[in-house]
């Protein structure tokens, strides 16, 4: 639900802003509040840092969560 929210988030800043730089890099700073507590958080948040397109962006959450979802059914089982 996390993710999802970013994501929809930085689409809102962007169509705010109409050009992704400028509302990317402010954007930043909301990346640990939306993953704070989450497992392996500041590798992927040091990895969304160097991004200032969207596309980017939304595939290497989509890939965590992905991950995450394969994590929590370890922790499950």
């Amino acid at each position: 639900e996390r993710i999802g929210t970013t994501l929809r988030h930085l689409r809102y800043s962007i169509a705010l802003k109409e050009e992704p730089r400028r509302a990317i890099i402010p954007f930043r700073k909301y990346y640990q509040g939306y993953l704070k507590g989450m497992p392996n958080s500041s590798k992927i948040r040091q990895q969304l840092y160097r991004f200032e397109e969207y596309a980017p962006i939304e595939d290497v959450l989509m890939r965590y969560l992905e991950e995450l979802k394969n994590y929590s059914e370890i922790e499950t089982v």
